[in-house]
């Protein structure tokens, strides 16, 4: 008879109803669905369509407000906003930081990959190109002499 394996399993993570809305919304705007300027439904339609209470939406609503992915009118209604760099950077950033050996995995394919790119890039760079990278060294000097971010 042999002993059952021993695996790792992590627990299983509650999810409030509102994120799960907010999560299907924001699926809805990034995947282009939903586009800029588009006005969400009425919030009781919404809690229809998903089944939850109108707070659940309230809510999810809120969040995404939050993230920048829309813009509650008063009188107009919910409109889709253009998502900025920062919406879409911080799931990532919040994935990256609790995963970290997702991490290490990502910047060993990089440090596989970017050598060879970087060289070719170098022994195919024209003076034009040149001037472009130099435009943009420039540019991040200037962001980082403001201690701003300089991607």
């Amino acid at each position: 008879m042999t002993t059952p394996a021993k695996v790792e399993l992590e627990t299983i993570q509650k999810t409030k109803v509102y994120e799960e809305v907010a999560a299907q919304l924001e699926r809805l705007i990034l995947d282009g669905a939903l586009k800029p300027g588009d006005k969400l439904p009425p919030e009781r339609e919404l809690a229809e369509r998903f089944g939850v209470s109108r707070s659940a939406v309230r809510e999810a609503i809120r969040s995404l407000e939050l993230k920048g992915l829309v813009e509650p009118r008063p009188g107009e209604g919910t409109l889709v906003r253009t998502p900025s760099i920062d919406s879409l950077l911080d799931p990532l950033a919040s994935l990256l930081g609790h995963r970290l050996e997702v991490v290490h995995e990502l910047l060993e394919v990089r440090s596989m990959i970017e050598p060879h790119l970087a060289g070719r890039a170098a022994r195919n760079a024209g003076p034009e190109d040149i001037a472009q990278l130099e435009a943009i060294l420039e540019r991040q000097k200037a962001k980082v002499s403001r201690q701003e971010l300089a991607i």
